[in-house]
């Protein structure tokens, strides 16, 4: 394990944290901990002349890489290889999550061959004692989060056993109190009153929803407007009858290390009745669910794939992606955006499907023609203007490179204050960013302009040979893997004031 710090390294970046005691410690008059750190990791910047490209300050709460956003920012930036050297106040610092998330750091870290720097010690995670020490204080790391989050859950299963609510805000149609009980705020709870009561009545959750958005009523934070899901999300919720669950769910990530969760049986729940003020009574709560069994019995459902279009085309007015819908009494589906009283008007699948088929062929016949004539028109020029450019924007990144390595003699000299330093080390370092964005983009044009041909090759016989494939079958299934494999997303333009079904407009974007 390291002990000998290294000097003069540039690209080095500061993470700061809160732990849950570093909170503790503050609640107890002892300061405020992200200053206190910044200073004590600066200081050793200066002692040792490191130039610091970022500073990322947690200011959210979490052990988990997926509830952390400067921490992901960062590692971003080490699997680049933006940065030399990471410093931290302690290696848990960056994260004592599972060992998913622990692997996943020390992987970003030892295949970037970025060190991590504490006040106490090195890690280079190329060195296999120090990879073994870091392996081990995680492990340590990970044994104390358990205690501390074992803990945090018997304090928050008996918080709800009490009744008071625990959720990170409270139901829509409640407010909370300093107690963190619940009290039914007078402008949303009417509105609950009133899904319930229509609901019961005989109206359909889709119904519910657009009669409230036409009304431009008050909406749950987490939609954007008022939805199935949003008042499906209502009627669900037994916190109306004044109750307080907790437990319903447990979370768990998959092997590609999403979030998942399931629902665990009631028998499992802990239920607080009579926790607060029922903003409905049981009685209306059985009528609602009474009615919307009927609404919504159960049917089988056919999964299969129903049209060739599904997933590709997207409505240019509010971006989701558009939907077949069988007609009664009609032959042909219609293609349409399912969100309500959206602008864009509906028009035949086949039709659609026809004008696809059609471009793709028409792309493979005039590609070729107009490649060529502005290859001839513009190449040279561009390509020599694009590589003059290039040579100035590496000299300009030279003089910026020199430029940032002497912020640390200016800081050790007094030149700069702290502050100072920090601030004119961002100044420096966003433009070095923003230069190399500019040579990464000037390169990939000169590219591109070298590699037409290339490209035309390439692009061309897999059009056709999509077209081909797709007419050879009448597979639903084999035809929507085929034209995702050319093309990546189409938009779909047609406005309520275009009369023929043929009145559309398609923007096709290709995959390759």
């Amino acid at each position: 394990m390291s002990s000998v710090f290294p000097h003069d390294m540039d690209r080095v970046a500061i993470y700061l944290r809160k732990s849950r005691e570093d909170l503790a410690a503050e609640a107890r008059g002892e300061g405020e901990t992200l200053g206190k750190h910044r200073r004590a990791l600066l200081k050793m910047a200066k002692q040792y002349r490191y130039a610091i490209s970022d500073v990322f300050e947690e200011i959210v709460s979490g052990d988990r890489i997926f509830d952390r956003p400067e921490v992901q920012q960062l590692l971003r930036g080490v699997e680049a290889g933006e940065y030399n050297a990471v410093l931290c106040m302690d290696l848990d610092r960056l994260g004592r999550g599972n060992m998913r998330d622990q692997a996943y750091i020390q992987e970003a870290f030892k295949d970037s061959k970025t060190l991590i720097i504490t006040p106490r010690k090195v890690y280079n995670l190329q060195d296999e004692q120090d990879e073994e020490w870091s392996e081990f204080e995680s492990f340590m790391a990970r044994r104390e989060l358990k205690t501390i989050t074992r803990r945090l859950q018997q304090g928050r299963k008996q918080s709800a056993q009490d009744g008071r609510s625990i959720s990170k805000k409270p139901p829509f149609g409640y407010l909370r109190d300093e107690n963190n009980r619940l009290y039914p705020d007078p402008e949303t709870s009417k509105i609950v009153q009133m899904i319930f009561e229509w609901h019961a009545e005989g109206l359909g959750i889709t119904k519910i929803a657009h009669m409230l958005q036409d009304m431009g009523a008050p909406r749950p934070t987490k939609h954007p407007r008022w939805e199935k899901a949003s008042v499906r999300d209502i009627l669900d919720n037994e916190a109306y009858l004044g109750r307080i669950i907790w437990g319903r769910h447990k979370y768990f990530k998959d092997k590609s290390g999403k979030q998942r969760r399931i629902v665990l049986p009631r028998e499992e729940w802990i239920i607080a009745k009579n926790a607060h003020e029922p903003i409905i009574s049981q009685e209306l709560w059985d009528k609602a669910r009474k009615m919307g069994q009927k609404l919504a019995p159960h049917v089988t459902y056919d999964y299969s794939l129903k049209s060739p279009l599904a997933g590709l085309i997207k409505c240019p007015e509010c971006g989701k992606t558009m939907v077949r819908r069988k007609r009664a009494n009609r032959p042909n589906a219609n293609l349409l955006c399912p969100t309500y009283k959206c602008n864009t008007k509906a028009t035949t699948c086949n039709l659609v499907e026809a004008r696809i088929i059609e471009q793709l062929k028409l792309i493979c016949a005039e590609l070729p023609k107009q490649d060529h004539k502005q290859k001839k028109a513009t190449q040279p020029d561009q390509l020599k203007f694009l590589e003059k450019k290039l040579n100035a924007l590496n000299a300009e990144l030279k003089t910026l490179q020199t430029q940032k390595a002497s912020h640390h003699d200016w800081l050790e000299q007094g030149v700069y204050d702290v502050d100072t330093f920090i601030e004119r080390s961002r100044i420096v370092g966003d433009k070095i960013d923003k230069v190399n964005s500019e040579i990464r983009a000037c390169e990939a044009e000169i590219s591109r302009f070298q590699s037409s041909q290339q490209r035309q090759n390439e692009l061309l016989p897999a059009i056709a040979k999509a077209v081909e494939e797709y007419e050879k079958t009448t597979d639903v299934e084999k035809q929507n893997k085929i034209l995702k494999s050319v093309i990546r997303e189409i938009r779909y333009h047609r406005k309520k004031d275009w009369p023929r079904d043929r009145d559309f407009e398609l923007e096709i974007f290709l995959r390759v």
